[in-house]
């Protein structure tokens, strides 16, 4: 997800005394985590679909759901209907919240079936999503990649199979709130230490790679909602804290996959034993290989990834 710019929002935010106290949903009892695979969107700029999917599906399993079911392409699908957009990729989990709203919803499976159908069954569903998008399979004459998607999804999901799901009420803060990093901070320790939920993040993904990337600045007003031409602009779930030394770290769940790589092989992470399901909170490549590990988030130093958000989204 690019942007150059955050959409206004006005909120009255109330800061609680800061507390780093240790909060982790992915291995907490009972974590709908447990249920929701991290996800890798490969080369398709839908990441604020898969994070509205997640927050969703985090929010449903935990108010009695018993699987997921919100597939991040019909969160982007009809996010983009609704603006009458030609292609899937780029967008705000916000606003692709709310347009589920006001729609039926079509199961995982029945998504995930309707896709395959667009592509070779062999293909990841990813790789066709991201086809499709770039005109890279022929489509009808005249169809754009979101027509082609909702005629696929009209013959393996009709409207009568399909089901009216909770929709949470969903909050975005950015700069007009949150006038400089510490303030970041404070929200996420004010938020996980009060009603512990996934915060999605609009960010620089840069900073993973360069710890001391820099990529929102403020402008002449000094208000601090300037993007750096070079920022990774991404979206990322922060789905835990603790204190790390004297600093505060965050724990992102990513839509990288739940492998190693150039990315995170410098960072610790909390990994799954897929043989057993138990967790360890500070695995490393060198200790925890890809073959018997799944990667399902990874800590990072609370200053560092602050001064590269521009926007949070959270449910209320």
């Amino acid at each position: 997800m690019t942007s150059r710019y955050f959409l206004i929002f006005f909120f009255c935010f109330s800061a609680i005394a800061s507390d780093c106290s240790p909060v982790n949903l992915i291995t907490e009892n009972n974590s709908p985590f447990r249920k929701i695979p991290v996800y890798n969107q490969g080369t398709i700029n839908i990441c604020y679909a898969y994070s509205a999917a997640q927050i969703l599906d985090w929010y449903q399993l935990k108010n009695g759901a018993t699987k997921r079911n919100i597939h991040p392409a019909w969160a982007a699908l009809q996010y983009a209907l609704k603006r009458n957009k030609a292609k899937l990729e780029i967008g705000h989990p916000k606003e692709a919240i709310e347009s589920l709203r006001t729609s039926f919803n079509c199961d995982y499976e029945a998504v995930e079936a309707a896709v395959k159908t667009l592509g070779s069954s062999e293909e990841p569903e990813t790789k066709i999503l991201t086809s499709i998008e770039r005109g890279q399979y022929r489509l009808p004459a005249g169809s754009t990649s979101v027509e082609t998607l909702k005629l696929a999804l009209e013959k393996n999901c009709p409207v009568e199979k399909r089901t009216l799901i909770m929709i949470p009420e969903v909050e975005r803060l950015n700069y007009e709130t949150l006038h400089d990093d510490e303030a970041y901070e404070t929200f996420f320790q004010s938020k996980f230490s009060t009603s512990p939920s996934p915060v999605s993040i609009a960010y620089c993904a840069n900073v993973w790679k360069n710890s001391s990337f820099d990529g929102i600045s403020t402008n002449t007003k000094g208000e601090r909602d300037v993007v750096d031409k070079n920022c990774e602009y991404h979206e990322s779930l922060v789905v835990g804290q603790k204190k790390v030394g004297n600093s505060c770290h965050y724990l992102v769940r990513n839509t990288w996959g739940n492998r190693w790589t150039a990315t995170n092989k410098n960072y610790s992470c909390v990994c799954r034993d897929l043989a057993t399901g138990e967790y360890a909170e500070d695995c490393r490549p060198e200790t925890h290989g890809n073959d018997r590990y799944s990667v399902e988030g990874c800590w990072i130093k609370g200053k560092d990834l602050a001064r590269n958000i521009g926007q949070l989204t959270y449910v209320k």
